[in-house]
């Protein structure tokens, strides 16, 4: 939880938050979001989509809506990926997503 604070500068996830806190929503299953761009990376391992958006906090991180698909270029051990998603390249909390096919 701490390196997720420090990404994010210390804003609470809907991830962390419990169905009893004020403000929680559930998130229903995403509606892809139409991607912009029709490049496809070649060297992609799996496509995700978000379950919930994410603001990226540096210039090396991707900002994703509910339900972007990105493609995923690499899978960290601290709990982020690096992928591409709407013509641009970057780094994403990996828990916001889910595998799809």
């Amino acid at each position: 939880k701490q390196w997720y604070q420090r990404r994010v500068r210390g804003a609470q996830s809907d991830v962390e938050k419990q169905p009893s806190d004020p403000g929680y929503q559930t998130a229903p299953i995403a509606t892809p979001v139409e991607e912009e761009s029709s490049y496809v990376p070649s060297n992609y391992i799996k496509r995700v989509q978000a379950l919930y958006r994410y603001t990226k906090a540096s210039d090396d991180e991707l900002t994703l809506p509910v339900g972007a698909l990105v493609y995923v270029l690499q899978e960290h051990s601290d709990g982020w990926s690096e992928g591409f998603y709407n013509g641009q390249y970057g780094y994403f909390p990996a828990n916001f997503t889910t595998d799809i096919r």
